[in-house]
């Protein structure tokens, strides 16, 4: 099956339609500013949606493959994005509060972005955002050691 269009999904919604898993969502599609809390979208393919300003509280997204997308200001809480593929997206700003991102593959997202979401209570064990939470410590003291070598070895290499 397929969402053809902004006027298609809002159409199917209105329908009492909330269960999209395995649908194809037409490319570019501008899903901004609409409330699709505890939608269903499981295994679904949606390449260069826009969510900017949405709601998406209690959906279900597992094993979605999303790309290009635009999740800026969206509210997400709750919501199960486990075992996702998000690639060459842009999410910021966005509440992702008690989310499930369990083994989610944030793939050239800018970390930096992440970083101003609220991923609060969120389950995240398994994706980058795991990796970067137990090793943005260790990797700031890499680069301070690191640096502290270079220093030292210079100071010698002068004598």
């Amino acid at each position: 099956m397929e969402v053809k269009s902004r006027e298609h999904f809002i159409e199917l919604w209105g329908n009492g339609q909330r269960n999209f898993s395995n649908y194809r969502f037409e490319n570019n599609m501008n899903l901004s500013n609409l409330n699709m809390d505890k939608m269903i979208a499981r295994n679904a393919t949606m390449s260069g949606i826009d969510v900017t300003g949405s709601s998406l509280n209690g959906a279900k997204l597992k094993g979605a493959c999303i790309y290009n997308s635009v999740w800026r200001d969206t509210e997400a809480n709750n919501i199960d994005i486990s075992e996702c593929y998000i690639s060459h997206s842009i999410v910021e700003n966005s509440e992702f509060k008690n989310a499930n991102c369990t083994k989610t593959n944030f793939k050239f997202v800018d970390l930096e972005q992440l970083k101003l979401c609220n991923f609060e209570g969120a389950k995240i064990r398994g994706s980058e955002l795991d990796f970067f939470k137990i090793n943005s410590h260790n990797i700031s003291l890499g680069v301070l050691a690191g640096s502290m070598i270079l220093v030292i070895g210079m100071a010698i290499g002068c004598f």
